[in-house]
């Protein structure tokens, strides 16, 4: 599925072992198997345009002024800014977070799609 995403990375990344995939998912229960795909096998780092962080962190590390993200975690980054999460009560929705800390639930259905978005558009 991701392998086409692979062979246009510029840089090799690192990638989760089976044994912290496995710790992120008791954590996180609920997590994509899309995007646990795609930490395995490709792996996380910077794919260009985007930054992929190598578990999701709270929204509190990036918007520490903002408390109306409780339900969402990150999982990456423009490097201008934004965003990307997964929104723990909406069915782990991806969602876009600006500068400001406000959400925008309306930019991919899902991690996949936001990963093809990208790397679609070069």
């Amino acid at each position: 599925m991701f392998e086409d995403i692979s062979n246009q990375l510029k840089a090799q990344l690192d990638q989760l072992s089976e044994k912290q995939i496995h710790l992120l998912q008791t954590e996180f229960p609920g997590l994509p198997n899309d995007y646990l795909s795609f930490i395995k096998r490709v792996g996380f780092g910077n794919i260009g345009e985007i930054q992929i962080y190598s578990g999701p962190i709270s929204p509190d590390e990036v918007y520490p002024h903002v408390k109306e993200l409780g339900s969402i975690i990150l999982f990456g980054d423009d490097h201008q800014g934004y965003c990307f999460g997964f929104d723990l009560i909406d069915e782990y929705r991806v969602v876009e977070v600006d500068p400001n800390g406000l959400p925008d639930r309306s930019i991919e259905p899902d991690f996949l799609s936001l990963i093809l978005g990208y790397f679609n558009q070069n």
